[in-house]
């Protein structure tokens, strides 16, 4: 498995998994240039130069977790080891993605509900990990800040993208991971809608 710009859509086995979508009513030339343009947006995002391999492949990784795609989480954790992550690094990337789901779904009902009283409510959820991640604190924060993106907690992300600035992101590495995350829950949506 190579990740060279023009291989690792094809590398992964994705593109042969989107052959089975739901495509009968379409030509040929629409499923071409679908898949064509899958390809070229996961390969730009995930070889972009602001991100290594490794925090791209743990990126995908996170967000296929957060999206729940049987099909893609044993890639992308393979992708990773590959990229040289260890399996302390793969179970803090699931890990996260699972505490930042929850935390997604309480602040924002705090942040959205018209009653005032809630936003003065303690969360009262433990984030021990946060504290010293193993990933380091700028990657932990931008792998939250995508994970809250794409669950769309307007004051997680604020929080996230200030941290991941404090702790040395700059704008276009928070960018391009976010570009990335939300080309992979695409890709996590797209791999569910195969034929019954």
């Amino acid at each position: 498995m190579g990740n060279s710009k023009e291989n690792l859509f094809f590398d992964l086995g994705i593109e042969a998994e989107l052959q089975f979508l739901k495509m009968d009513s379409l030509s040929n030339d629409y499923k071409k240039n679908y898949l064509a343009d899958l390809s070229r947006n996961f390969n730009s995002a995930f070889t972009r130069p602001s991100l290594s391999p490794f925090e791209a492949s743990l990126i995908s990784l996170g967000v296929a977790s957060n999206s729940q795609s049987p099909f893609l989480i044993p890639l992308f954790k393979k992708l990773a080891l590959e990229n040289n992550a260890s399996e302390e690094e793969i179970a803090e990337t699931l890990t996260c993605a699972s505490l930042m789901a929850t935390n997604n779904v309480l602040f924002r009902f705090k942040h959205v509900a018209d009653n005032e009283n809630y936003k003065s409510i303690p969360a009262g959820i433990r984030m021990s990990i946060k504290l010293n991640p193993i990933l380091g604190t700028e990657f932990y924060e931008i792998l939250s800040l995508v994970i809250s993106s794409i669950n769309g907690c307007t004051a997680c992300i604020n929080e996230h993208e200030k941290h991941a600035v404090v702790a040395g992101a700059t704008e276009q590495k928070i960018f391009d991971a976010i570009r990335l995350g939300a080309i992979v829950h695409g890709l996590s949506i797209a791999t569910t809608l195969k034929q019954n």
